[in-house]
């Protein structure tokens, strides 16, 4: 009977789901597509928070950037 991942294997799913995106989302899901439905699903679904995380974070960083950096460009002018 299989439990689904280990610990480490849902953190390495997420690992790659955050630093390679919607690439590691796809590399997840080509690692798992002949497994069964619990593994699968938990592999894609730990790649898939660490893609929406990697990509919130970098909407984050760029906006609090431009916000920080735009006052200083348009006292230029």
């Amino acid at each position: 009977m299989n439990q689904g991942l280990t610990g480490g294997a849902k953190f390495g799913y997420f690992i790659l789901g955050l630093f390679l995106s919607l690439i590691g989302v796809l590399i997840a899901w080509l690692i798992n597509r002949d497994k069964d439905g619990v593994t699968k699903s938990g592999a894609l679904k730990f790649s898939i928070i660490g893609c929406v995380i990697s990509f919130v974070g970098g909407l984050l960083f760029y906006g609090l950037t431009v916000l920080i950096l735009l006052p200083s460009i348009l006292r230029a002018y």
